[in-house]
């Protein structure tokens, strides 16, 4: 396996607020990361695979944190990342 390459570019942000999740619910507050992604080889620079990745964060109890938002936001690059290099 050579070396990779992970560009990425935000094409959309939304901070929310956490305050809104928790209180009202309903959608208030929501907020949202997307990042268009680039894996490339490192050595010829080729184009591996391409992907949108997009995180919500909505609800205030279940899925409301910040922190758990950046948790899955790096879980969902992870896995774009394992399934690209595992083609």
């Amino acid at each position: 396996m050579s070396s990779l390459i992970l560009t990425g570019i935000v094409t959309d942000y939304k901070k929310g607020s956490k305050a809104m999740r928790y209180l009202v619910g309903l959608g208030a507050g929501k907020q949202k990361f997307e990042v268009d992604l680039v894996l490339r080889n490192k050595k010829d620079q080729n184009v591996i695979a391409m992907k949108t990745v997009i995180d919500r964060k909505i609800g205030g109890l279940l899925r409301g944190s910040d922190e758990k938002g950046q948790y899955d936001f790096a879980e969902k690059i992870s896995d774009f990342i394992r399934s690209s290099i595992d083609q």
